[in-house]
């Protein structure tokens, strides 16, 4: 038996999807990535990841889509969306299917949810989605949250290594995938010790080499908000865990790497 998966961001690079305190094109694409790369090094999985760079009609992008799932021999389908509303109240995961699959949607909606912290709107059937209607395998729609809420969205940010290893454990369960023996502890422990990571170390620190505040826990440039003068002192309210990195997060509400070059604790 096959067990591999085919992941595909929804939408594409000239097709562009919903978009507002995050992009669903851009991060759909950071998770599809992110969950096939711990597939394939953290587990014995085996699959197929597309981004559709070439469309430029929604037409188009959905037979793309579809045509690529449907060229693989695979088990799984997976498409990741980031779902809108008018309402910026509208919050929450939800995991869509053509009908059948009302088991494995709900299970992973409920992971998802979790691991965000935002609220599990659950699995949902959707008759009228081309890519749920035309891909010939178990196919899931994954909503990750709403880019029209900033609190899904910084949610998202927050807790975007966690998500995506949900969804990854999630695709090793169903597939079968086992767990690889690490080989890179040492580099890691490494490399987290050149961070503050633990809640003790929270309160007054003072920049001890320039750097940069950031609205948003993932530092894009778009997120940056200030310059850091050697010598500035601010209170830590907390530390939070983005991939194998770690976030100062600031009394004013903004974020700051929490590196040991740039900080010293007062």
């Amino acid at each position: 038996m096959v067990n591999k998966y085919v992941a595909s961001s929804g939408h594409a690079l000239k097709v562009r999807g919903a978009h507002g305190f995050i992009d669903e094109v851009n991060e759909a694409r950071r998770v599809v990535n992110e969950v096939d790369k711990i597939l394939k090094t953290e587990y014995n999985g085996d699959g197929y990841v597309f981004h559709d760079n070439t469309s430029t009609s929604q037409s188009q992008n959905l037979r793309t889509l579809t045509n690529f799932h449907n060229s693989k021999n695979r088990r799984l389908d997976l498409s990741v969306h980031f779902n809108a509303s008018a309402s910026s109240s509208a919050t929450g995961v939800e995991v869509l299917h053509y009908g059948g699959h009302t088991g494995i949607a709900s299970k992973l909606s409920k992971a998802m949810a979790k691991a965000l912290g935002i609220t599990n709107r659950g699995q949902k059937v959707r008759k009228d989605l081309y890519v749920l209607k035309n891909t010939n395998r178990p196919a899931l729609l994954l909503e990750v949250c709403f880019v029209s809420s900033k609190k899904d969205a910084d949610a998202y940010k927050r807790n975007f290594d966690k998500l995506c290893h949900s969804i990854a454990d999630f695709v090793a369960d169903y597939l079968g995938y086992t767990k690889k023996k690490s080989s890179t502890t040492v580099a890691t422990a490494g490399n987290t010790e050149t961070f503050y990571k633990k809640g003790a170390q929270l309160g007054l620190y003072r920049v001890i080499k320039p750097c940069s505040t950031y609205s948003g826990v993932d530092f894009t440039q778009a997120d940056k908000l200030q310059s850091l003068k050697v010598g500035t002192a601010f209170t830590v309210t907390d530390i939070v865990k983005f991939g194998n990195k770690y976030r100062f997060k600031l009394k004013n509400g903004e974020y700051v790497s929490a590196k040991r070059v740039y900080l010293e604790k007062v």
